[in-house]
């Protein structure tokens, strides 16, 4: 049998998890405690999305393209702010990351930008979101630990805090691993705390990434698809290829 031959490039302990940076032939992943890849980027070309999650998570851009600002909760080696610092410098990202020595790591080992359009918050989501006075056009939800998404950001308390920090017209894309949380359980707590609720799985990878706005949206697959076509001519990715599995939670919400 044959095996990609791995090289471990950096290792150390943060909050009692081993994390780790790991080369894989052309690709360097970052890996917590039990060699689940948490974040990938291609060496060659690291403003790529390479993980399919990660592609998906940017259709919130086809709902919200006029975004100015953003939340990250979760940094891992900062994909997707990365990307979206490349293709659309003026937006301002606030990002919350539990752990110094994962922003270390993204910046050492996975060329994540230095620049006063990105700000980190260093602590716990629920501890920062509950005193964070303000109000964001999108928040992106990734925050995992080892064995998967921490359970106290997983609660209504938590969804609460989200939806009063986006604006009425926001959208919260959060990514969801079905291996270690039922799904239905965590779309009825979406539910609970937005009017619209879409979902986007990604085939093979066990994600489904969903995605909340506090307003009541029509699912406008035309609109939507509009939208795409125009960011796919200025931003190398297939927009209307991923606008394939965006679907709304509610059919009486398609119009």
């Amino acid at each position: 049998m044959w095996f990609t031959k791995e090289k471990i490039v950096f290792e150390t302990e943060s909050l009692g998890m081993q994390v780790q940076v790991v080369d894989k032939m052309e690709r360097r992943e970052l890996r917590f405690g039990n060699h689940v890849v948490q974040s990938a980027i291609s060496k060659t070309c690291p403003d790529y999305l390479l993980l399919s999650y990660t592609r998906h998570m940017m259709l919130g851009v086809v709902l919200y393209p006029e975004m100015q600002n953003i939340l990250h909760i979760g940094l891992g080696a900062g994909n997707l702010p990365r990307f979206l610092y490349k293709y659309f410098p003026h937006i301002h990202q606030d990002i919350i990351e539990l752990s110094p020595e994962v922003i270390s790591i993204a910046q050492q080992y996975f060329r994540f930008p230095q620049d006063e359009q990105l700000h980190f918050y260093v602590g716990d989501g629920l501890e920062i979101m509950t005193g964070l006075n303000k109000q964001y056009d999108m928040i992106f939800l990734d925050a995992f630990e080892a064995t998967g998404s921490p359970a106290h950001l997983t609660t209504d308390e938590f969804f609460h805090l989200l939806h009063n920090g986006l604006k009425p017209d926001g959208w919260l894309v959060g990514n969801v691993w079905t291996s270690n949380i039922n799904l239905q359980d965590q779309i009825q707590i979406w539910q609970d705390a937005f009017a619209t609720v879409f979902q986007a799985p990604v085939p093979i990878m066990g994600n489904v990434i969903l995605f909340g706005c506090p307003t009541r949206i029509a699912f406008q697959k035309n609109v939507f698809l509009q939208t795409a076509r125009s960011l796919q001519k200025i931003i190398p990715l297939k927009f209307v290829r991923l606008l394939e599995f965006l679907e709304p939670i509610d059919p009486d919400s398609i119009s």
